[in-house]
Order: C-alpha cells, then sequence, then structure tokens
C-alpha cells in the first residue's frame, strides 16, 4: 500500500511538472495580451476617441468612464465607473412618495401637518463599458444598474446591450425616445410628459447623407388596459413586437428628431365579441437648438392612441386601451402632450447649467361613468447645478405640479430637491 501511494506521488508530481512546462512553452509561443488601468485624464487621444464616440446620448445616464484598461493593442479598452447620488427632498404638501409623480397626486390636494423629508441613494449607479475596434468593425458592448430594486436598495437592471457596427441587440433607451432633447432634472422621475422607457430590442441604424440618421427597432411590448368601473391596471402577455422608427437631423444649430411607434394591444379574447386585437400608433416631434449666451431650447409634441405606455408618469396605469363589459368591446385612450425646457450653462468654464421645464400629458378620456379618473396633468422644474470640482456636481431644485380629474376636481404638489453627485 505504502509503495503504491508513492508511486502515486511521483506520478503527481511529474504530472504537474509537465503541465507547467507545456503552459510555459506555450506562454512563450503565442504571448497573452495584458490589460493595463489607466485613468482617463491620462489617456491617449485613440482611447478618449473610443470613449466618447460611443457615449451616452441620454443626459441623465453616466458618460465615459474615469477608469480604463486598455490591452497591449490597443484596440480594446474596458471602462468601469458610475457615480454616488445622494437625493434629499422636502414636500410641502401634495405628494409622499420619492418620485414626483403627477399622476399619484391626490385630488383634492392633501395637506400634510409637516413636511414630508426624503432622503434617498438609490439612483447611485454602476457601469461597465467594452468598446473594441475589430477587424469587422466597432463594437460597444455596455451593463449598467443602479440600487432601485425591490422596495429599493436592491440592484436593478437598468441597460445591457451590445452594438456591432450599426446593429444594436439588448435593452436601453426605446427608439420612440428622443435622447439628444431630455431635459436634465434633479428628480429622479422627470417630466410627466416625456416619452421614456427601457426595454429589449433588435435596434438597426441606417446614417445616411451628411447629418442624417434613420433608426428602426423591434422592441419588447407591453400593456396595460383597465374597465371601466375601477380602473384598476390589468395587463396581457403581447405576441406582437412594437415597431418605433425615428428620423434625426443634427447639425451645429442642435438637431430635430421626428418619431413614429406601431404597436398592437392584445387583451385576453374571452373578454370582448369579435377580435381581441388593436392597432396603436403615435408620432413624435422634437428637437433642440442651441441659441447664443449658453442657452439651449428643447422641445417635445407627442400624440398617439394606445401609447401610455412610452408617456412618463402614465406608464402601468390601464392607459392604454379601456374595457367597457358592458359591450364587451374596448377603445385605446388617445394620449397627447410635450415639454418645452429653456437650458443654459454659464460661469466660469461653464461651472453652472440651469433648467427651467414646464411639460404637460393628458388623457382624453370623456366618460361621465370615470369622474375621478386622470385627464390631465402638468410639471414645472427649475433647478440650478454646479460643478463645483471636476467630478463632483451639487444642486437645487424646485419642483410643481398639479393633477386635474375628469370630473373637474383637482390637486397640486409642490417639492425641493437637493443633489450631491460625484462620479467615478
Amino acid at each position: 500500500m505504502k509503495t503504491n501511494l508513492t508511486t502515486l506521488k511521483g506520478k503527481t508530481r511529474i504530472f504537474f511538472l509537465l503541465l507547467t512546462f507545456f503552459s510555459l512553452l506555450a506562454s512563450a509561443q503565442k504571448p497573452v495580451k495584458a490589460w493595463v488601468f489607466i485613468n482617463s485624464d491620462s489617456a491617449s487621444v485613440n482611447v478618449l476617441k473610443m470613449l466618447y464616440e460611443s457615449r451616452n446620448r441620454m443626459v441623465q445616464d453616466p458618460q465615459s468612464p474615469r477608469f480604463v484598461m486598455v490591452d497591449n493593442s490597443g484596440n480594446y479598452v474596458l471602462g468601469i465607473g458610475g457615480f454616488v447620488a445622494a437625493n434629499i427632498s422636502s414636500d410641502f404638501n401634495g405628494l409622499s412618495d420619492k418620485d414626483f409623480v403627477i399622476y399619484d397626486i391626490p385630488v383634492p390636494t392633501a395637506k400634510f401637518k409637516d413636511n414630508k423629508f426624503n432622503f434617498a441613494l438609490d439612483q447611485s449607479r454602476l457601469f461597465v463599458k467594452l468598446v473594441g475596434n475589430t477587424e469587422l468593425g466597432r463594437l460597444v458592448a455596455y451593463v449598467e444598474t443602479d440600487f432601485r430594486g425591490g422596495s429599493g436598495g436592491l440592484l436593478h437592471l437598468r441597460q445591457a446591450y451590445v452594438s456591432f457596427k450599426n446593429l444594436l441587440v439588448g435593452q436601453t433607451w426605446s427608439t420612440f425616445m428622443d435622447l439628444d432633447g431630455t431635459p436634465y432634472t434633479l428628480d429622479f422621475e422627470g417630466p410627466n410628459s416625456m416619452i421614456s422607457i427601457r426595454q429589449p430590442m433588435i435596434r438597426y441604424t441606417l446614417p445616411f447623407a451628411k447629418r442624417w440618421s434613420l433608426e428602426a427597432a423591434l422592441e419588447v411590448p407591453t400593456i396595460s388596459y383597465s374597465t371601466r368601473q375601477d380602473m384598476a391596471p390589468l395587463s396581457f402577455p403581447q405576441s406582437v413586437p412594437d415597431i418605433p422608427a425615428r428620423l434625426i437631423y443634427s447639425a451645429g444649430f442642435g438637431h430635430i428628431q421626428l418619431a413614429g411607434l406601431l404597436r398592437t394591444l392584445i387583451v385576453p379574447d374571452t373578454l370582448v365579441n369579435g377580435s381581441n386585437h388593436s392597432v396603436g400608433y403615435g408620432f413624435a416631434f422634437s428637437g433642440s437648438i442651441n441659441l447664443p449666451a449658453g442657452f439651449k431650447f428643447q422641445y417635445q409634441a407627442t400624440y398617439g392612441k394606445g401609447i401610455s405606455h412610452y408617456i412618463n408618469g402614465l406608464k402601468n396605469r390601464g392607459l392604454d386601451l379601456l374595457y367597457n363589459p358592458a359591450t364587451r368591446s374596448t377603445s385605446l385612450v388617445p394620449i397627447w402632450g410635450g415639454y418645452v425646457n429653456l437650458a443654459r450653462t454659464w460661469g466660469r468654464n461653464g461651472m453652472f447649467t440651469s433648467n427651467l421645464l414646464y411639460g404637460q400629458a393628458n388623457a382624453d378620456i370623456h366618460d361621465a361613468a370615470l369622474p375621478h379618473q386622470y385627464k390631465r396633468g402638468y410639471y414645472f422644474a427649475i433647478n440650478t447645478v454646479w460643478t463645483f470640482i471636476k467630478y463632483g456636481t451639487v444642486g437645487v431644485e424646485f419642483l410643481h405640479g398639479a393633477r386635474t380629474d375628469i370630473n373637474g376636481e383637482k390637486g397640486d404638489a409642490n417639492r425641493i430637491n437637493a443633489l450631491l453627485r460625484y462620479n467615478f
């Protein structure tokens, strides 16, 4: 037994010696490409160009990572970054939720004995981005998370996609959105009328002429419908993808975007007489104009039927379509609205940015049986953000909003926001 054990140990040593030898031989013949951490401040022009060309267009998304890894070839860059964001808010009346959602404003206005105070860190982000120049073209892989999962504090997937040349596959901002025309708010929710949603998709981008691009996608559909009795939101699995597209013209003055959306909305066939399919559609016209003295004007106008899923503050409220059990039929809800924003960058080296924003969203439901249903709401914000150090910003914002129901009753709310953010 002892002899066999000694023999086994000897064979084991020989095996590991041979394994080590062949490993060293392989590494000598084909060197492993090392990855080196560098700070973006000291990165080469080529590395910065790769990161800049693949930057996120959504104004509230993290931009280029502060720290990157570059392989020996210089063709692949891996960035890791994010930010810590502390949001402090105080409500005068009307709302007690941490997000300023116009739909949730009580009607009539709720008067709180004391102001509601919130302190949240769940807007903080982490992201990883890989940018590579392959033999066939540019590749970008991106994963972004925040901490708003569950009841808050849990990791939550925001974006995860791979784009290769003109094709993108994964979850990111909808093609129906205008990323370059999005106004900046300290409020996480943003204006109630803004087209704003992230969802899984397959998207193709076709640049043409000099300043034009056309993008079209197949995106995962979600609908929210309700009955005339209680307007409780319901959902049903969908089998036809949404089809959004946008045409963008960019120039020195700013940009102009025209977007369209086509979607099929399906409810259980046991609910209706005849077809359980409805065809929804939407249009959006938006853009930005660069003005003298650091001013910029942003705007968006939207109209559609069955598109509440895409409208900030109205998604998941049962407003894509209404079901009438008396007639066993459905009807699409017309949605229209928009926003205007005047932004200005000012101060030494542009260290201050201010925004003055107004938005309105309307749901055209004319039904006396639903007197307490949302009819329209508006959102007003004014803020200033100060970049007090290179990677740190602090801002303050005043919010005012109001909701009007079908019966004409109104409710309003006011909030002061403060934000401290440090990018890494």
